[in-house]
């Protein structure tokens, strides 16, 4: 889940939910889940109604962008590879 530092879960003590088409196994803070996106973040607005972070690419972000879910806007970007300069980049809002 994190190949960065996989023993350092950099989102501790903060309920996660990970979007994953594999089985595992959720503890008591990590939620996986293989439901879209959109409703995810849908179920969460209902739950608790704000302050909602997404961490992910492209393919996370556009439908939320589509479905117009987006409030704010942090862009960033992660270098994953020091070897190849390959960047990951992270949105949240």
């Amino acid at each position: 889940m994190n190949e960065l530092a996989p023993k350092n879960y950099p989102y501790a003590n903060v309920d996660s939910f990970v979007l994953t088409t594999k089985h595992e196994t959720d503890t008591e803070e990590i939620h996986f889940t293989n439901s879209s996106v959109v409703a995810v973040v849908n179920q969460l607005v209902q739950f608790n109604g704000k302050n909602i972070w997404v961490v992910g690419g492209n393919s996370v972000i556009k439908p939320l962008v589509e479905q117009n879910l987006v409030d704010e806007y942090i862009i960033a970007a992660i270098q994953s590879n020091a070897m190849t300069g390959f960047l990951k980049p992270v949105f949240c809002l």
